[in-house]
């Protein structure tokens, strides 16, 4: 069901209504939208472990800033992306780990070293006004006293359950897993959380916490040692942007997926003109230009520090104009194969009358990760090498210390130099592909927020068939075919969706969020 609220000074849109619950007790604390965020993600460590956690193998941001925020008072940048993606173990050679799935998403050697930690306190200690003690504390009572195990939870461990050893799952539920409609407490993660808040994020590398990790590890013939956690640091990093119509996007650089995301609006722009919203001929424009945007991705993008990539061409003006051409012409575009993905990972998009601005993406890779518990702590464990390809000399193959490319997609629009809006939600490739459109939907054809969430999806890497979902005629499905596209319907793309839009005129936040758990909270 779709969420929807008018706020006067702060709002935050994500896909859980404890994570919108913890978000608006910072903001009622007098926190900016950048506390709110960061306590919101926090809370959904603890509520949606499957998705995301603090044993996550990472994510990103991008932040709009007032001009008085601490660390940035004296610069004249407004605009910044944190990089918290994580990398492959020091000792990682080429055959320990394979592209098979059961050694790079099940297991000790799936899994890469946890960087949600490291994100948020960054995020946090750069932007924010909070203490990490502060906005950690809704995390802490979830944990402590616990909520609601409920059909969803129910669902995706069954689906995960056969993959979790008994020791695991002693781990993850310590008092039996629940009933639907029990309480889910977690303890041992609940210590952990209040040690993080006693001796500093920080300890979760330099500590007692990163011991056990790695001693968890070594004993099922892991690769992590204590040296990749006391190396790990999560980074800022310069965002990228491209204008569409009057508004500026801006999103995380490879290797994340907004570079991707802009590619196909750029493209769109110079395709659709004056057409309808979504009608056939820019959903196709919009599969062609998928098709192309996602073949550049899958030969030219990795870590940047190991592959050199020429970011600046792939979203100019000339190379937009070249796709549209190609598609104009009638030249079909093949990339790599559609991929199914659940709506694992989540999203936080939040805003304040300040004019602060923030989409913040954070993930355990697919649901549960390596699907591995580590005792004591009641961390799940991500599988952070499965985001590698394991095909030779390929610009994300893994190597020691590398970070690997992933499609989170966190993006924010400035008109006029202010915030305008925020995009965000999980889904795997599926994120490129929904922030594209998106972005399109609210700037080009002047949707708002709630009808952006509501309106036809459509997802394609290269192959046939085209994915789709939302109420799209009979009509309009036909014209695609007799297009010649494959359609396939979906009953939804990705996961719960979080937009936000500023009004010029009073500054109000229009916040939307959809699927069947997405909610908005605000002030």
């Amino acid at each position: 069901m779709l969420q929807q609220l008018i706020a006067k000074s702060a709002a935050l849109a994500t896909g859980h209504p404890l994570g919108a619950a913890a978000g608006l007790e910072i903001l009622q604390d007098g926190g900016n939208a950048i506390d709110a965020a960061v306590a919101a993600t926090l809370a959904l460590c603890v509520v949606i472990p499957g998705s995301v956690g603090i044993g996550g193998y990472g994510g990103s941001a991008v932040i709009c800033v007032e001009g008085d925020v601490a660390s940035v008072a004296t610069e004249r940048q407004r605009v910044f992306a944190i990089d918290f993606d994580s990398c492959a173990p020091i000792a990682f050679r080429e055959g320990l780990v394979t592209g098979d799935l059961q050694s790079n998403y099940y297991g000790a050697r799936a899994v890469t070293v946890p960087a949600v930690v490291a994100g948020l306190d960054l995020i946090l200690r750069e932007f924010g006004s909070k203490t990490w003690k502060e906005i950690s504390q809704p995390a802490i009572r979830l944990a402590e006293e616990g909520f609601e195990f409920d059909a969803e939870h129910e669902r995706h461990f069954a689906r995960c359950k056969a993959k979790f050893d008994a020791r695991s799952i002693a781990s993850l539920f310590p008092a039996g897993v629940p009933a639907v409609g029990g309480q889910w407490r977690q303890p041992d993660l609940a210590r952990v959380l209040r040690q993080l808040c006693d001796e500093g994020p920080a300890t979760f590398y330099q500590g007692e916490i990163a011991d056990r990790i790695v001693g968890f590890l070594s004993s099922r013939d892991g690769l992590l040692a204590k040296a990749d956690f006391q190396n790990y640091r999560a980074q800022r990093a310069e965002p990228i942007s491209a204008r569409c119509r009057d508004c500026e996007l801006f999103t995380p650089p490879p290797p994340s997926g907004g570079i991707t995301s802009l590619g196909i609006v750029q493209t769109l722009e110079k395709l659709v003109g004056n057409a309808q919203r979504w009608d056939a001929g820019s959903l196709h424009a919009f599969a062609e230009a998928s098709k192309i945007c996602w073949g550049e991705r899958q030969i030219q993008l990795g870590d940047p520090k190991f592959v050199e990539m020429r970011l600046g061409d792939m979203i100019s003006d000339e190379m937009a104009e070249s796709r549209a051409q190609a598609i104009r012409s009638g030249r079909k575009s093949v990339g790599a194969a559609s991929i199914d993905a659940s709506s694992h990972t989540s999203n936080v998009v939040a805003a304040d009358a300040k004019g602060n601005m923030i989409s913040l993406t954070a993930t355990q890779g697919w649901m549960y990760g390596s699907h591995l518990v580590v005792d004591g702590l009641g961390l799940v464990l991500n599988h952070g090498m499965s985001r590698f390809d394991y095909s030779p000399g390929h610009p994300n193959s893994p190597a020691p210390g590398k970070r690997m490319q992933h499609n989170m997609a966190p993006m924010i629009a400035l008109r006029d130099g202010r915030p305008a809006f925020a995009y965000g939600l999980p889904g795997g490739p599926k994120i490129v592909s929904v922030t594209a459109q998106l972005a399109l939907d609210t700037i080009v054809f002047g949707a708002k927020p709630q009808a952006a969430i509501a309106g036809p999806r459509v997802h394609t890497q290269g192959s046939e068939p085209v994915l789709v979902s939302g109420q799209i005629p009979d009509d309009i499905i036909d014209e695609l075919q007799k297009m010649g596209h494959t359609i396939r319907r979906e009953a939804d793309m990705g996961g719960p969706v979080g937009v936000l839009a500023v009004d010029r005129v009073t500054g109000q936040i229009d916040a939307a969020a959809g699927e069947a758990l997405g909610a908005v909270a605000g002030i």
